[in-house]
């Protein structure tokens, strides 16, 4: 469950949520872990 976790933490760290960096800070974290 870290995995999720860890989404969770990424998303307010970032300034915007609407910005696509969100999900390249995801992708670079877990590419395919999330499913």
């Amino acid at each position: 469950m870290r995995e999720v976790e860890d989404h969770y933490v990424v998303a307010p760290y970032l300034p915007e949520p609407r910005q696509p960096v969100d999900f390249r800070l995801l992708q670079l974290k877990r590419p395919m872990q999330v499913e």
